[in-house]
């Protein structure tokens, strides 16, 4: 059971979604680095230090191999979905079909009411 202050948990959970983000590269090694991504104080930081580095040692292999998992699904994914596409594309095609493009269109904004006055509210 892992126990740890409100504080350290903060921090742990920072770095640990820092790795994550990265892509689960190297995180960096100077203290001052790592104390900046976890947002602590040096007397926090000084405090927790030693358990929150111990906790992602150990959990730094099992992330990357998620990490890795992840990455593979999610290529298969996209080659699937790109394989999809493209098959219902010549499908369409095939049956005369023009294929439907969406266009994404900004909505036109409202334009601002005249004022009697282009000042500022000083000048009035």
């Amino acid at each position: 059971m892992l126990r740890l202050p409100v504080a350290a948990y903060g921090m742990l959970y920072k770095l640990s979604v820092y790795f994550w983000r990265t892509e689960c590269h190297d995180m960096p090694t100077a203290e001052s680095e790592l104390r900046a991504i976890a947002r602590a104080h040096k007397a926090t930081w000084a405090a927790h230090k030693s358990d929150i580095l111990a906790i992602l040692s150990d959990y730094r292999p099992v992330w990357r191999k998620s990490w890795a998992s992840w990455e593979a699904r999610r290529s298969i994914l996209q080659g699937v979905a790109s394989r999809g596409m493209a098959a219902s594309l010549t499908r369409k095609r095939e049956r005369g079909e023009e294929p439907k493009r969406m266009m994404l269109v900004a909505p036109k904004l409202a334009e601002a009411p005249e004022s009697p006055s282009r000042q500022g509210f000083r000048d009035r």
